[in-house]
């Protein structure tokens, strides 16, 4: 099939935005951490994103539209664009505490770099639901995912307003809270996307939709809440144990994300 104008743009534009992002990303992961981070705490950074992109390809060819599904044009511009989805979100980290350059590399921050491979799995997960399910254009596709990643975006903010989870992770230093962090993420991602996954039938389903299937984020943040403030580096534990302030809660959170999606039937 041959791409309309408005398609034929949104590829051009995403695969420009990949590539570019993309270079500069791993330039200046090499660059910058040569110095002042060693080689093997910077793999998760490498491998996270072209991880993240294998397991869009693998919904995309079993769950997306059929057209997408038969791989081609329609398949290269969804990869394309979940490309520059995920350079983009990583660009926008900095405004909630968590920035790429200046904390995981110049700062030589751990944390960061485990919160980081949550935020890009995390986004993959909400963008890569959105595109699962039978569409007339790519449009309907966008708005969907558009919809998961804004709704995993305010997650995020509520959740760092509430608990200011970003200073334990970019200024304490702290790996139980990065992976925390990371867990939920991860866990929204799974959780928001699969609630805007669906054939869609308009602007009004999709949204309710999503209200009806997305609303479980609402209790993990609840709960997510109050175990963060806990939970952090305080006077009396300044060092959480990772396993068991970090890992362990992180599990949890991806626990009652599947959880979710087995008791609501959308696990399929």
């Amino acid at each position: 099939m041959n791409l309309d104008d408005g398609e034929a743009v949104v590829l051009i534009v995403s695969i420009a935005v990949t590539l570019v992002a993309g270079s500069g990303y791993y330039l200046r992961l090499q660059r910058v951490a040569r110095f002042s981070c060693p080689p093997g705490q910077r793999v998760p950074l490498y491998l996270a994103p072209p991880l993240s992109l294998g397991l869009l390809g693998v919904v995309l060819l079993r769950c997306a539209a059929g057209d997408v599904r038969g791989g081609g044009i329609y398949f290269a511009l969804f990869m394309a664009l979940g490309g520059a989805w995920i350079f983009a979100t990583l660009a926008l980290c900095g405004c909630l505490g968590v920035d790429f350059r200046s904390d995981a590399l110049e700062n030589h921050n751990s944390a960061v770099i485990i919160a980081l491979s949550g935020v890009i799995i995390g986004v993959t997960l909400a963008y890569a639901g959105g595109n699962i399910g039978e569409g007339d254009s790519i449009w309907q596709t966008i708005f969907s995912s558009a919809l998961a990643t804004l709704g995993w975006l305010l997650s995020w903010c509520l959740l760092d307003g509430l608990t200011h989870t970003s200073i334990a992770v970019a200024e304490s230093r702290d790996k139980a809270s990065a992976w925390r962090l990371a867990g939920f993420l991860v866990a929204s991602g799974l959780i928001l996307g699969r609630a805007a996954a669906g054939d869609w039938q308009s602007v009004s389903n999709t949204l309710l939709d999503f209200a009806k299937y997305g609303w479980p984020e609402l209790i993990m943040l609840g709960i997510a809440t109050p175990l963060e403030r806990a939970l952090q580096p305080a006077v009396k534990n300044p060092s959480p144990k990772i396993e068991t302030y970090g890992i362990l809660p992180a599990g949890s959170y991806l626990l009652f994300a599947l959880a979710t999606l087995f008791l609501e039937g959308r696990w399929k």
